[in-house]
């Protein structure tokens, strides 16, 4: 059972596809590294299953960006009533020329910025992989 245990662990820290465990179980990690043509890529910024995830209660059109080093390259567009779930990790919002965003954060575990209602002006802001940011309704 052990040597099962550390296989599985070699092969997940050697990012080999798991097909190939089980062609040679016995030659160890070393081989199964080498023969990887798989390469490792990480899940879009997302740390396991938490994203950043970003909810829109205003009846606006928002834009979000799925890529912030790129921030115009992965535009997306979130519409009144929807949500980012599902879409991989968002990692910024943009507001308007001469508009203000009402938002509340909600950081689900290291929490860059504290738990909270923050006005936003135009440009691009910044959502941590740990975040979910509820877009506000203007309306009420």
């Amino acid at each position: 059972m052990g040597a099962i245990l550390l296989t599985a662990l070699a092969l997940l820290a050697s990012g080999a596809p798991a097909s190939a465990a089980a062609t040679d179980p016995g030659r160890g990690s070393d081989a199964l590294a080498s023969e990887s043509a798989d390469p490792v890529t990480p899940l879009g910024g997302c740390i396991g299953t938490m994203c950043g995830l970003v909810y829109n209660y205003s009846p606006d059109t928002i834009s979000v960006t799925m890529d912030w080093g790129n921030i115009n390259g992965n535009i997306r567009y979130l519409y009144g009533g929807q949500n980012t779930q599902g879409w991989g990790d968002v990692d910024g919002v943009h507001v308007g020329p001469g508009l203000t965003r009402r938002v509340y954060i909600d950081s689900r575990l290291w929490g860059g910025r504290d738990d909270g209602y923050y006005n936003w002006g135009p440009g691009w802001h910044k959502i941590e992989t740990d975040e979910i940011v509820y877009i506000q309704n203007p309306n009420g």
